[in-house]
């Protein structure tokens, strides 16, 4: 953009840009900008001519940025939070009043424990708030964030790409869990697990997963009957059978609990799950987001970590 363009602007629409990149909505922005929902949509209409873009086309509910709106949020950004601080306009984020839409990204395991104790919280503390689950994992997470269709996910994370901020919570061990009727066992030890038939969640449908390098570790192998990426299904494979499942201890027990199986630890040395919680950049300072994934690191330290 050359210098010209800049005459006569005026800077209280770079704040609405940014407060609708965030937002993703005219009446959520103008909400935290003490406007109306006309007065926004007209901000809009001049930051369009303004920027020679688009800049957003709606896409269901929302608003979705057009690339050319990413690339100039990230160059505006550094002079945007200095306008806003200069100008006492600072987007605020008042949890009980927001009508913002939340959307996170959990892997099966995690959403059977954390979303609703979620749901719970938000409809206690922001009972307007609106909430997405997707499914997203160690495999799919940070295309999902960088494609937007999810603000926040919780996984295992190793490698992370530029431009996404990830924090660990902390450490989850792993259990086995068995119909108890069927098998008539308490605790499974390491010759009752080789020699019984499994049932492993695979997010990629393969035969082999973590639980088998371990396993290799102590030269033992197991069998496995019924691979599935429906982790959901999994404690009904379970039902009236004598096969073995392999968990995270939270989804584990929550089955268990549930749905009258029974859980055992493992009989060999297993490593620990190290759960994070993924966003990207753009949210590092939004406070909407940050309330957000605040509350989920509180609920998921309560129910994940164990």
């Amino acid at each position: 953009m050359h210098e010209k363009n800049f005459a006569g602007i005026d800077l209280n629409l770079l704040i609405v840009f940014a407060t609708l990149m965030r937002e993703r909505s005219t009446t959520r922005a103008g909400s935290a900008l003490g406007l109306s929902q006309s007065a926004t949509s007209h901000a809009l209409k001049r930051l369009r001519g303004m920027l020679g873009d688009h800049l957003f086309v709606r896409a269901g509910n929302e608003l979705k940025p057009t690339p050319r709106a990413v690339v100039l949020y990230g160059q505006f950004l550094p002079a945007i939070e200095s306008l806003e601080r200069t100008l006492g306009t600072t987007t605020s984020f008042d949890p009980t009043t927001t009508r913002r839409l939340f959307k996170i990204g959990v892997p099966g395991a995690v959403d059977v424990c954390l979303t609703a104790p979620l749901i719970t919280q938000l409809q206690h503390v922001a009972p307007n708030v609106a909430l997405t689950v997707r499914h997203a994992d160690i495999t799919n997470a940070q295309n999902l964030i960088e494609a937007e269709s999810v603000d926040l996910a919780l996984s295992v994370f190793l490698e992370v790409r530029s431009g996404l901020i990830k924090e660990e919570i902390g450490d989850a061990s792993y259990s086995c869990i068995f119909d108890g009727g069927a098998r008539n066992d308490r605790r499974i030890s390491l010759r009752k697990y080789v020699s019984a038939g499994h049932v492993l969640t695979s997010f990629s449908g393969d035969h082999r997963g973590v639980v088998d390098i371990a396993l290799a570790k102590v030269k033992r192998q197991r069998r496995i009957v019924v691979a599935t990426q429906e982790f959901s299904s999994v404690p009904f494979y379970l039902q009236g059978t004598d096969l073995i499942a392999t968990l995270p201890t939270y989804a584990a027990r929550m089955y268990a609990r549930k749905l009258r199986l029974r859980c055992s630890p493992l009989p060999f040395p297993m490593p620990k799950l190290t759960l994070s919680l993924l966003w990207h950049g753009r949210f590092a300072h939004d406070p909407g987001h940050a309330w957000f994934r605040n509350l989920v690191r509180k609920i998921a330290e309560q129910v994940l970590l164990c």
